[in-house]
């Protein structure tokens, strides 16, 4: 047989499942918890935003060359990266600043295109040797021949730059583009140090999953209790690419705009829910002692008996 505290606490949980679907709250649920004996839980998803301007900008640079042997695949691609490496140098990218991530030497096998048709020779005049020899029984066909293969070597060198100036970011990709790079992608921004931007949107996150709680037990007839349980939820929110494939024969680069980039954090926090009456963790609260009743005030001293005053006469 349940309890009567246990019958109170399911009409409580009953009572909280209802508003969800009054209040929207996307990522909210009423679960029940055993973490403390007789206590049901809200657990709530709080979300917390920050907007900033970047202030580095990371891209993909890179050459590729094809050629007949490997060794002038490999040099025409080394010539062009040490053109593209000193031109982004000139514009005050440090070294450090700039990594490998691609190297390859792949072999292309491609079949040499078909043999161009010949026009027919015109008809022999008849009474000639090339009639009488047409007129001969017809050899066996001879089978056409196998079209051949030509071997290529494709060589492909790419570094990941980091700008810290991004307002370069156009003229670095025109200098490299100029020196050569025929591969240019991944364009995207970020801050060079995010944590600032990752606490300011976690404390935003904490203030929202409680404000959401706090209108859950309001509308539920409870009282939001202790925090059971925090956890962060990891994932999610960073700026995206900027694919931009570009071509040597580009002449002029299109201005690159930073925009704003958007931190995202969120939390998902377990609380409590308890009675009015009750205090966080669940007990009922205790009630003030009761003043004593004041004193009745006390009876007055009947008045001494005058003095019989002398007789003058």
């Amino acid at each position: 047989m349940r309890s009567p505290r246990l019958a109170r606490w399911s009409f409580v949980s009953a009572l909280v499942s209802v508003p969800l679907a009054l209040l929207g709250c996307g990522g909210v649920v009423v679960r029940d918890v055993n973490t403390a004996p007789g206590h049901n839980v809200i657990t709530v998803v709080g979300r917390g935003e920050v907007d900033a301007r970047p202030d580095i900008a990371t891209a993909t640079i890179g050459v590729e060359t094809n050629a007949p042997t490997v060794g002038q695949a490999m040099q025409d691609a080394t010539m062009r990266m040490n053109a593209v490496v000193t031109s982004l140098r000139a514009l005050g990218i440090a070294d450090q600043d700039m990594r490998t991530n691609v190297f390859s030497v792949n072999l292309e096998r491609l079949p040499e295109p078909p043999p161009m048709p010949v026009a027919p020779e015109p008809p022999p005049a008849k009474g000639s040797k090339a009639a009488a020899r047409e007129m001969a029984p017809a050899s066996a066909p001879v089978a056409p021949p196998m079209p051949g293969y030509r071997d290529t070597y494709r060589v492909a060198n790419t570094i990941e730059v980091t700008l810290r100036d991004i307002t370069k970011a156009s003229a670095m990709f025109d200098a490299a583009v100029r020196a050569g790079a025929n591969n240019v992608y991944g364009l995207s921004f970020s801050v060079d140090d995010s944590r600032p931007l990752e606490a300011k949107a976690r404390d935003a996150a904490v203030v929202d999953a409680r404000a959401r709680a706090e209108a859950l037990a309001r509308v539920s007839g409870a009282k939001l209790g202790r925090v059971v349980r925090v956890s962060e939820i990891v994932g999610g929110g960073g700026p995206g690419p900027m694919f931009a494939p570009m071509a040597r024969e580009m002449s002029a680069m299109p201005p690159v705009e930073a925009g704003q980039i958007h931190v995202v954090r969120e939390v998902q926090i377990d609380y409590a829910i308890v009675a009015p009456d009750e205090d966080e963790d669940g007990e009922k609260a205790a009630e003030a002692p009761k003043a004593p009743p004041p004193a009745a005030p006390a009876a007055a001293a009947p008045a001494a008996p005058r003095a019989a005053e002398p007789d003058d006469r």
